[in-house]
């Protein structure tokens, strides 16, 4: 395999095999060696299937591949439109990895009505900055995602607070917090708190992961993608 650079008008200034990496060994004639110009190269490329961009993304779906090239998010995601759209089997296969728990309940809410709260970690390798945990917290209305990156456990707390203050200086606190029990948010520290703000704190049942879907799904999706 052989890549080719051209001018604008169609003359071949440089060309070279393929090597290794997916590298290219690019040779060349200076034009004027007696000066000190300088040369840049670029190449160009035609729009990829909906597949290639698919895996590129890390497996996110397809409707929100559709919703990043229609909205224009992403600079370069040129897709050819007329491909085909196939199943991943390896999704299929990874991601049922237990039955439904039943019909899904539909949730109309206003923004900020509810927000859902969850713990993530503690992760086996740590992050550039010594990170270990993130704190999730998602709008039940418009699904919008914030996330907090966390030292250790007992810093969920805080951070929480400080994100709701944040909120709070903007006229956006929130109304409720749909959490689980875990000791980092069932604490007199937090719920006093929450109590002063006007706050109230729906919990979910022991070992009910099902009962915070939102969030737990959410941190599958930001896992895998990672």
């Amino acid at each position: 395999m052989e890549v080719t650079l051209l001018m604008k008008e169609g003359l071949c200034i440089a060309s070279g095999p393929l090597i290794v990496n997916n590298l290219y060994k690019i040779s060349f004639t200076l034009l004027y060696p007696d000066e000190k110009s300088e040369y840049t190269f670029q190449t160009t490329r035609g729009a990829l299937p909906w597949e290639v961009w698919y895996r590129r993304m890390g497996h996110i779906g397809y409707d929100a591949l559709h919703y990043m090239h229609r909205q224009q998010l992403v600079k370069g995601l040129l897709v050819d439109q007329t491909s085909p759209i196939p199943d991943c089997i390896a999704c299929i296969q990874a991601k049922q990895t237990v039955k439904l728990f039943g019909p899904l309940i539909q949730r109309n809410t206003t923004p900020r009505e509810l927000t859902h709260i969850n713990l993530w970690g503690k992760y086996n390798i740590s992050s550039i900055n010594g990170l270990y945990y993130y704190l999730l917290m998602i709008d039940n209305a418009t699904r919008y995602t914030s996330l907090a990156f966390l030292k250790t456990k007992d810093q969920a707390g805080d951070k929480l607070k400080q994100c709701i203050t944040h909120l709070l200086t903007h006229d956006k606190i929130p109304c409720a917090l749909h959490l689980d029990k875990g000791s980092e948010f069932l604490n007199a520290n937090l719920r006093d708190w929450c109590l002063t703000k006007g706050i109230e704190m729906q919990t979910t049942a022991p070992y009910s992961l099902s009962q915070n879907g939102v969030a737990e799904c959410m941190n599958r999706t930001l896992v895998e993608l990672a």
